[in-house]
């Protein structure tokens, strides 16, 4: 197998490439559009017990349904702590989510309440769109002649939504995102609509996708092959030249790096030096357009992002997940948190000593 391409980029220049993208003509008025229409509907999270729906979800651990977008039921499971929780924390998933929704119980032995949800078209949120992640293309492509049709609209909502759903859960509670890969591209975009209005308390991503569309239908090709939903995006806009100006406008509307810079909450996110699933220079994209301040996001590296790079790399992967959980606890602060964690944020297949 392979080691991922390096897109003729050292890691030095992979971690600082920074994307130069643009604005699609009518952006603005797009994106105000969209959140008046999903601002206008109080979201509703329904215990599946009520819902009907048992039989259908297919999905292990859906507990809850979440109407959304034009009313498609999204399936959702909520991990409550013994009682009430100090932080809820919204997730969604990678790009081949099947199965079921794991439990978050180590969170919640934290003192946090995750809700985790599926996007539409996936195993479990799949009864009004059916299972778009066995169409032709791939899920991603559904809809991606127009932005008005896309896939990606609706499942915007679909997270921002679940955001919407904890803040009533929380009540004063802050609510966080978590979320890798796909969850963490699609959550930077949801998380830049919830600025103005609810903004989240902090974010834990991994190889964050979506951004960066002008590099990655160039020079982040160049394979012309891969998996993934960028793949799937690459090859569509290969295949389908009568409509490629338009494709191309609809990834501008939703470049996750456009939109990473409206998101000004404490991040940690972490980044590979060497991936062709998420192209490494892309995350990186992602990461170095946030809003935040700089002293509060931070890197957390590995070698390899959707490659196996044998058992140390998975062990910096796993740590990752446990950083993760401790910088999403509201009792530690933010900065406190990281310092203790800095010397792990480049190799180390350990905890600090004391990690909580």
């Amino acid at each position: 197998m392979h080691e991922p391409d390096d897109f003729g980029m050292d890691a030095v220049a992979t971690l600082a490439h920074v994307a130069a993208p643009r604005l699609a003509a009518g952006h603005t008025p797009y994106w105000t559009r969209w959140r008046d229409e999903v601002f206008s509907v109080e979201p509703e999270l329904r215990p599946v017990r009520t819902s009907g729906d048992e039989e259908e979800l297919g999905a292990l651990g859906v507990t809850h349904i979440l109407p959304s977008m034009r009313g498609v039921r999204v399936g959702c499971r909520v991990t409550a702590p013994e009682g009430a929780a100090r932080a809820w924390v919204v997730g969604s998933h990678g790009y081949g989510a099947t199965g079921e929704i794991e439990e978050d119980g180590a969170w919640a032995e934290r003192g946090l309440g995750v809700l985790r949800i599926r996007a539409r078209g996936f195993a479990g949120s799949h009864l009004d769109v059916g299972r778009l992640d066995e169409a032709a293309g791939g899920w991603i492509v559904q809809g991606i002649e127009s932005p008005g049709t896309w896939v990606m609209r609706g499942a915007t909502a679909d997270l921002v939504n679940a955001l919407r759903a904890a803040r009533h859960l929380a009540g004063e509670a802050p609510v966080m995102l978590h979320g890798e890969s796909f969850g963490a591209g699609l959550g930077v975009i949801a998380a830049a609509q919830m600025e103005e209005s609810d903004p989240v308390e902090r974010l834990a991503i991994g190889l964050p996708t979506f951004g960066d569309w002008r590099w990655r239908l160039g020079a982040g090709n160049r394979r012309g092959a891969g998996i993934g939903s960028g793949a799937e995006i690459c090859r569509a806009h290969l295949d389908h030249r009568e409509f490629q100006e338009e494709l191309a406008e609809t990834l501008c509307l939703f470049d996750t790096v456009v939109h990473a810079v409206r998101v000004m909450s404490p991040t940690v996110c972490k980044l590979a030096a060497l991936d062709d699933v998420v192209p490494a220079p892309s995350a990186a994209a992602i990461f170095n357009a946030l809003g935040t301040s700089p002293g509060l996001k931070w890197r957390f590296l590995t070698k390899f992002g959707h490659f196996d790079g044998g058992l140390s790399d998975l062990r910096r992967h796993a740590l990752f997940q446990r950083l993760a959980a401790e910088f999403l606890d509201p009792g530690s602060d933010c900065a406190m948190v990281m310092s203790r964690w800095e010397e792990m944020l480049i190799s180390g297949e350990r905890a600090p000593a004391g990690d909580g």
